[in-house]
């Protein structure tokens, strides 16, 4: 799934790098560039969600919402889980952020439709969106978030190289 989230997070940077270079179309691609930031960080949640039962051998999988702070929350878990004293300070960072976002876009339709299913405007709360701005604050959450399924994705390395010798070891060979 990090091969996913990798790819939208790339197509946003190169449409911010458009925005940015031509001076032309933000108010046209503000709504897929925020669309693709925000479905990368989603799945790098689930992706740390997924890592974390399979490390802690939780059965099921990841969610299938598109909740961002529900989504925050179990995967903020899992950190807290893996690292006993992992840094508070850039997690709760990363929680404002994530709400910041999540208030904007709850269910991930926001930047997608122009109104909701029962006729509502989705971004009535909102006027601009500063595309630089945004894609400095997603380049932090990415770089968090990454690290925490890299550091997951080492641990789960490790337990299942162990698992595969104790296994062989019982085996007799």
């Amino acid at each position: 799934m990090g091969f996913y989230a990798e790819g939208y997070k790339l197509a946003g940077d190169k449409l911010v790098k458009y925005v940015n270079e031509q001076e032309q179309k933000q108010d046209y691609l503000v709504f897929p560039i925020v669309f693709l930031y925000r479905h990368s960080i989603e799945l790098w949640l689930k992706h740390i969600i997924e890592l974390g039962n399979e490390l802690h051998d939780r059965a099921g999988r990841f969610p299938t919402n598109h909740q961002i702070e529900g989504l925050w929350s179990q995967a903020r878990m899992v950190a807290e889980e893996v690292w006993k004293d992992a840094p508070r300070d850039e997690l709760n960072q990363l929680e404002e952020y994530l709400s910041v976002l999540h208030n904007i876009d709850s269910g991930s339709f926001s930047f997608r439709y122009p109104v909701t299913k029962d006729g509502e405007a989705t971004l009535s709360r909102i006027s601009y969106v500063n595309l630089r701005h945004f894609s400095e604050v997603m380049e932090k959450v990415d770089a968090l978030l990454r690290s925490i399924s890299m550091g997951l994705a080492v641990y789960l390395d490790y337990k299942r190289d162990m698992v595969h010798e104790m296994e062989r070891e019982y085996r007799g060979g």
